[in-house]
């Protein structure tokens, strides 16, 4: 009689009895319900899940490796519905700023300044770029690098405190100071407190040079043949002016020495300004011609 490696007893047929086949199902039946190596379908779910994922050995029983596999399918079943965080694997959802190339996820990188797609960020060597040519926070500077202000750009601009003389028009970018502004305007108010406030009335029958003293006065001519009255020079006296009648029986004539007359009833380079009887004329010096402001013509 032979006996198989896994301890049944197989009779030769001359050795068939009833003893050895109930040895053999005995064998069997212990067989069968050593647990450790048969799990019936029904019982796994009893089985413990083991606390730990770890690799299936040789040393593991039936139980033992059941509930490794269903440590295995948990945490499997965990990982599906993980989503990736700083501190957790899991899984991404391709989407704004990403692309997908050969399988790998990666940003999408711009190495120039010339797209607009709002999806896709710069790369390090644009923002340096950017960095390097950008206007510096102090930029003030003595020439127009960085655009000028004008009648029509919003822009840098340079102030002027010099308020007798040009320091550059607004094509340049060139603005009044404070302190232009104010001393342009305690100019003109000294004057105004000086002149117009003490008006002068003076009447001559005669040609005559009109003294300085006489600005922001009246003159009246009563004469009666024609005469001429010649004005002070106009320069440096800004805002002044002087008030004529001609209330005499003939024609005046207003003269100026070393500028023009400007304005209505003058041509180009007027330098002589004629009333006839009862006309009127208001003169006004802008610092450098006498300009007419306001008359009667007959």
């Amino acid at each position: 009689m032979q006996i198989t490696g896994n301890g049944l007893k197989k009779p030769e047929i001359q050795e068939i009895n009833i003893k050895s086949f109930g040895d053999n199902v005995d064998i069997l039946d212990e067989h069968l319900s050593n647990t450790d190596i048969h799990v019936n379908a029904g019982k796994i779910a009893e089985i413990t899940e083991s606390d730990e994922l770890s690799q299936i050995n040789s040393t593991d029983t039936n139980s033992t490796m059941w509930g490794k596999i269903k440590k295995s399918i948990s945490v499997l079943d965990d990982h599906v519905d993980a989503v990736a965080s700083e501190t957790t694997l899991g899984h991404i959802k391709i989407g704004t700023g990403l692309q997908m190339t050969d399988d790998v996820a990666s940003v999408k990188i711009a190495n120039d300044l010339t797209t607009d797609d709002s999806d896709t960020v710069l790369s390090a060597a644009m923002g340096k770029s950017l960095k390097d040519n950008k206007a510096p926070n102090n930029h003030a500077s003595t020439s127009t690098t960085y655009g000028t202000g004008n009648a029509s750009n919003y822009g840098h601009v340079k102030l002027s405190d010099n308020y007798t003389t040009s320091a550059g028009a607004e094509a340049t970018g060139v603005g009044a100071s404070s302190k232009a502004v104010a001393d342009a305007y305690n100019k003109i108010n000294t004057v105004l407190n000086n002149k117009l406030d003490k008006p002068t009335s003076v009447i001559y029958k005669i040609s005559q040079t009109i003294p300085s003293s006489l600005l922001n006065g009246f003159v009246q001519y009563a004469g009666s043949e024609a005469a001429t009255f010649t004005l002070p020079t106009s320069a440096n006296r800004y805002g002044q002016a002087l008030t004529f009648w001609n209330n005499g029986l003939s024609t005046l004539t207003l003269a100026v020495p070393d500028s023009y007359f400007c304005g209505p009833g003058t041509s180009v380079n007027t330098k002589q300004y004629i009333l006839k009887q009862n006309e009127t004329l208001l003169v006004m010096s802008d610092g450098y011609n006498w300009i007419v402001i306001a008359g009667f013509k007959i």
